[in-house]
């Protein structure tokens, strides 16, 4: 690839297969060029004022990657503007285009350099994660907006699986059509606990029910289980619960933090269950706003995908789940699992919200070198 950029009423020219793309971004930046490349006829087109003049880099660097997805493409428009010549590491390319522009060549800056890459990388960034969630509510609009009347709507049964231990399966609620028990399709429900109760070891037991070696595709084509944690390393974490997984479990280990790469990997692997353990080491729930966002994403992808999520979630002290009120309205079932009285028992209580079931009820659970074993039958919290 060639490339050249003068100031306004300067050429542009390149050799490349993505010539076009970037064509259309200094054209915005408010430059003229010519080139020529794969399907691409001579084009010379003149601008007389420097639209780019009035942007900054990122507003440049949003506009060129709209065109174009190359970092490397970006970055050579990029550094190629005149607030931007100390970028460019070649002496004589610098000298030049200084000349083009009737200014002093400044000298190579390898620090400004570095962090207009950086810039580039952030903005890149963000940009995917927005077309991404773009996507997924824009596949969330299958009703037209009509009102319809309620003979016209059908009534149908909500899909649920097992989750291996009976209680829990009570906890999520019953389908009044079809009287299962278990976790729906499809949902999201946030679980909170506080340190050393033992809500990783509870999930890892739910994970091998879900996971179980002889599992199938169900009617949406998903199966076994996706677990994300970054609190340890996966060998160390694989190797804690090697008593409750075979090498033949479908269970899928991950120590993503990142919101769009658990994205990925639910689309190309296809979980029924996914387990984030836990939220506040997401990358993204520590941007501002990010808890929010981030529980609208994952909220979209389980609907969409008809996976069901396990949102393992730190609790402030009044032992409620952190984030304020954001999971509450984000979710579609609300969990807080308490320590009891007894060496080893715990409770998971459903204290104000259930979607698919009652709320204000709670299970006892105690935990035995065999596993996490339920205490008996759920019962209500206003007794």
């Amino acid at each position: 690839m060639g490339v050249f950029i003068g100031p306004s009423g300067a050429r542009l020219s390149f050799w490349n297969r993505q010539g076009s793309s970037v064509r259309h971004g200094c054209l915005a930046l408010g430059y003229s060029f010519e080139g020529t490349g794969y399907n691409m006829g001579r084009v010379s087109k003149s601008v007389t004022t420097d639209q780019g003049a009035t942007l900054n880099n990122e507003q440049r660097i949003n506009l060129l990657l709209q065109q174009s997805s190359d970092n490397d493409i970006v970055m050579y428009v990029l550094c190629r503007l005149k607030p931007n010549l100390a970028a460019i590491e070649n002496d004589k390319q610098r000298s030049s285009l200084a000349a083009k522009f009737h200014i002093d060549t400044p000298p190579f800056d390898k620090i400004f350099r570095q962090r207009l890459l950086e810039q580039i990388r952030k903005c890149k960034s963000k940009l995917n994660r927005d077309l991404h969630e773009l996507q997924i509510h824009e596949s969330l609009q299958e009703d037209d907006g009509q009102a319809r009347e309620l003979s016209e709507i059908p009534v149908v049964p909500i899909p649920r699986f097992n989750l291996g231990i009976e209680s829990l399966n009570e906890l999520m609620g019953q389908d009044p059509l079809t009287g299962d028990y278990g976790l729906p399709y499809g949902i999201c429900v946030a679980f909170g606990a506080p340190a050393g109760i033992g809500k990783t070891r509870l999930m890892v037991q739910v994970a091998a029910a879900v996971g179980h070696p002889l599992s199938t595709e169900d009617e949406f084509g998903n199966n076994g289980v996706l677990y994300i944690q970054n609190e340890e390393k996966l060998e160390v974490f694989r190797s804690r619960y090697a008593k409750s997984w075979s090498d033949e479990h479908r269970i899928l280990l991950s120590n993503s933090d990142d919101l769009l790469q658990h994205a990925a990997l639910i689309d190309k692997h296809r979980p029924r269950l996914v387990v984030i353990d836990s939220v506040q080491d997401t990358r993204q729930a520590r941007l501002s706003a990010g808890t929010i966002n981030m529980l609208k994403t994952y909220k979209a992808i389980a609907t969409s995908s008809k996976c069901s999520f396990v949102l393992i979630s730190h609790v402030t002290t009044k032992g409620e789940i952190k984030g304020g009120t954001y999971p509450g309205h984000k979710v579609d079932i609300e969990l807080v699992a308490k320590k009891g009285e007894q060496k080893g028992v715990f409770s998971v209580r459903c204290p104000k919200k259930n979607r698919y079931g009652p709320s204000r009820i709670a299970a006892d659970f105690i935990h035995l070198d065999s596993g996490v074993r339920s205490m008996g039958n759920i019962y209500s919290l206003d007794e």
